[in-house]
C-alpha cells in the first residue's frame, strides 16, 4: 500500500505564510503613489536584510511563484515585478527562477517589466554563484551579471531567445565592451586599447545555451576561450565550435580545455543554394553532421577535451564505433543516423570505461538482442537506461540473469509498431505488424530490483495482462518503485482490478500511469478521490 502524504514541516508551513505576506506587501507597493510607496518598500527592505541567507532565498522562491500562479489564474499582475526588483538582496548566493516561468503566460508588457527588474536587482547580487533564468535573460541582464556576479559559477539560460553572441561575451574578463549587436569580438577596426576592463565571470563552471537561439558557434566559442574554469558548456552545436578553434592559428587557443560535457546533437543547415556550392566546390565530401570526412574528426574530442565524460551526439554506426577513443566516458546520448550494427557493438564490448557507465540513452531504429545483452553483462554500474527504437530483433538471446541490471533505478523504453506495407498497398492485403515480445520485458526486469521509474511503451497487448504481471512480480517485487507507466498502441488489457492490487503490492508507489488502460473515466475519477480523502500520496496519470 502506498505511503501517506507527509505533514509539512513548521518551516514550511512559516515559510508560505511569510511568502504570502511578502507578496501581499509587494502587490501593495505596485498600488500606492508616493510617501505610501516609499515607506512600504523600507519596511519591506529592513526586513529582507535581517533575515538569514538560506531562508531569504527559499522565500524569494516561494514569493515569486505565488505571484506567478496569480497572474496564470486571475491575470493579477500586481506585485511580480516589484518581488523581482526588491527581493533578491546583497547576500543571496542561488537564485532558481527556473521552474517560476515554465508555462507562464506573461503578457509582452509584463515580460518587459520583469526583465527589467532582474536587471536592477542583480546588480546588488555580487555573491551570487548560481542563477537559474531559463526562457527571461537578456543582453541586457548578461551585463549587469558581467559587471557585478564576479563570483558566479553556474548559469543556466536556456530558452533565452533575446540572448546574442554580443551578451554571453559580457561573461568574459575584458571583452564584451567592445561587443555590439551582430558583433564578435575581434571582428573590424576593434582594438584591445579600446576595451575598457569589467570582471566578467571567471569563476564559471557551467554555462547552459539549450536553444539559445540566436547564440552561434562564434558566441559559444567565445566563453569557451575566456572562461578558464568552464566545465560544463550546454551548446547543441559543439562540431562547429571545434571548426572554429581549429581554424585559429593561435596555438593557445587550441587546448586542451577542461570540458567534461560535450553536445553535438544539432548542426548548421544549409539552405542556401549558393552555400551548397561552394562547400561542394571547396569539401566534396562533407556535410555538417559527419564525423568520417571534412575538418573536424571524432580523435579530436579527446585531443581537445580530454576530460569528456558527459556526450550528446547524433552518429552513424561506424562513427560510434570510434567514441571508444573518448576514454573517460560515462554519460552517453546517441541518435543514430542509420541501423546500429557492429559499430555499436564494438562500442558496448570494447570501450574502455564501458564498466563505470551510469546514463545510456539510444536513439534507434531497430536494435539487435546482441546490443541490449552486452548493455547487462557489462555495464554493470548502469543507474540510468532510456531506449527509443521500433524493433529488438533476435529477442532469443536475452535470457534474464540475477547477475544483470544491479544498480539501475530509471528504465524506459519506448518500442513504436514497424508495419510492413503502406497506403498503397491493395486494400484487401492486411499490414503485417510486428508485435513485441515478452522476452523484452523479462530481461530488463528480472532482476532490477533497485527501479525507482518504469516507462514502457510498446505493442504489448497480445501477452499483458494479469498474470503476466503477477509473475514479473512474482520474480521481482520491485518494492523501491515509486513511477510506474505501461502503455501502447492501444489500449491495454489491464482494468480497474489491476490497479487495485498493482497498488497494494508496491509500497513506495507514488505515480501510476493508467491512460492507456482498459478504465472508464468514472473509475479513474473514483480512484483520484478515493486517494486524496484518505491522504494517500499517490497520482493517477
Amino acid at each position: 500500500m502506498p505511503q501517506l502524504k507527509r505533514v509539512p514541516t513548521l518551516g514550511v508551513l512559516a515559510n508560505t505564510l511569510v511568502s504570502k505576506s511578502v507578496a501581499s506587501a509587494c502587490s501593495r507597493i505596485e498600488e500606492e503613489d508616493g510617501q505610501g510607496c516609499e515607506t512600504l518598500v523600507c519596511d519591506l527592505n529592513q526586513i529582507l536584510t535581517e533575515l538569514p541567507t538560506n531562508l531569504l532565498e527559499t522565500i524569494i522562491l516561494t514569493t515569486t511563484s505565488l505571484l506567478t500562479k496569480q497572474v496564470d489564474r486571475c491575470r493579477n499582475s500586481l506585485g511580480l515585478p516589484t518581488a523581482l526588483q526588491l527581493l533578491p538582496q546583497p547576500a543571496v548566493t542561488q537564485l532558481d527562477f527556473g521552474q517560476l516561468f515554465t508555462g507562464a503566460r506573461l503578457s509582452r508588457a509584463l515580460n518587459t517589466q520583469c526583465r527589467a527588474s532582474l536587471q536592477t536587482s542583480l546588480g546588488r547580487t555580487v555573491h551570487l554563484t548560481r542563477l537559474v533564468l531559463s526562457s527571461k535573460c537578456t543582453n541586457s541582464i548578461l551585463e549587469t551579471l558581467g559587471r557585478n556576479c564576479a563570483g558566479l559559477i553556474e548559469l543556466h539560460i536556456s530558452l533565452s531567445e533575446m540572448v546574442t553572441d554580443a551578451g554571453v561575451a559580457w561573461l568574459v574578463p575584458c571583452v564584451s565592451q567592445t561587443c555590439r549587436e551582430g558583433e564578435v569580438p575581434g571582428d573590424g577596426d576593434v582594438s584591445p586599447e579600446c576595451w575598457t576592463p569589467h570582471t566578467g565571470c571567471p569563476m564559471l563552471l557551467t554555462v547552459d545555451l539549450l536553444k539559445c537561439w540566436n547564440v552561434t558557434p562564434s558566441g559559444a566559442q567565445i566563453l569557451l576561450l575566456g572562461l578558464k574554469k568552464l566545465r560544463k558548456l550546454l551548446f547543441s552545436n559543439m562540431k562547429s565550435v571545434m571548426e572554429g578553434i581549429l581554424h585559429n592559428d593561435d596555438a593557445a587557443s587550441l587546448g586542451p580545455f577542461l570540458l567534461e560535457y560535450f553536445d553535438s546533437s544539432e548542426y548548421d543547415l544549409i539552405t542556401s543554394p549558393d552555400d551548397l556550392y561552394s562547400l561542394s566546390a571547396t569539401r566534396p565530401d562533407t556535410n555538417p553532421a559527419c564525423w568520417l570526412s571534412g575538418p573536424v574528426h571524432l580523435a579530436h574530442i579527446p585531443r581537445l577535451f580530454p576530460h569528456i565524460t558527459i556526450l550528446r551526439m547524433m552518429l552513424s554506426d561506424a562513427e560510434v564505433k570510434s567514441l571508444t577513443l573518448v576514454s573517460n566516458l560515462i554519460h552517453l546520448e546517441v541518435e543514430f543516423s542509420d541501423d546500429p550494427g557492429v559499430g555499436l557493438q564494438h562500442l558496448l564490448d570494447s570501450h574502455p570505461n564501458i564498466s563505470k557507465f551510469i546514463h545510456l540513452f539510444l536513439q534507434v531504429g531497430p536494435i539487435q538482442g546482441s546490443h541490449l545483452l552486452s548493455i547487462a553483462q557489462n555495464c554493470v554500474q548502469l543507474s540510468f537506461l532510456r531506449i527509443i527504437g521500433f524493433q529488438v530483433e533476435n529477442t532469443t538471446v536475452l535470457k534474464p540473469s540475477c547477475k544483470y541490471f544491479p544498480s539501475l533505478s530509471q528504465f524506459h523504453l519506448s518500442l513504436y509498431d514497424d508495419s510492413y506495407g503502406d497506403s498503397s498497398d491493395e486494400e484487401d492485403v492486411p499490414a503485417q505488424i510486428s508485435r513485441h515480445t515478452p522476452d523484452i520485458i523479462e530481461f530488463f526486469l528480472f532482476s532490477s530490483t533497485k527501479l525507482h521509474t518504469v516507462n514502457i511503451h510498446m505493442n504489448f497487448d497480445a501477452f499483458l495482462n494479469d498474470q503476466f504481471l503477477h509473475k514479473l512480480f512474482s520474480q521481482n517485487p520491485l518494492q523501491k518503485l515509486a513511477k510506474l507507466s505501461l502503455s501502447g498502441p492501444t489500449d491495454l488489457n489491464l482494468t480497474i482490478s489491476t490497479v487495485k492490487w498493482v497498488v497494494e503490492s508496491l509500497p513506495n508507489l507514488q505515480s501510476l500511469c493508467v491512460s492507456k488502460w482498459n478504465i472508464a473515466d468514472r473509475a479513474l475519477k473514483t480512484l483520484r478521490n478515493y486517494a486524496r480523502r484518505n491522504n494517500i500520496d499517490l497520482v493517477y496519470d
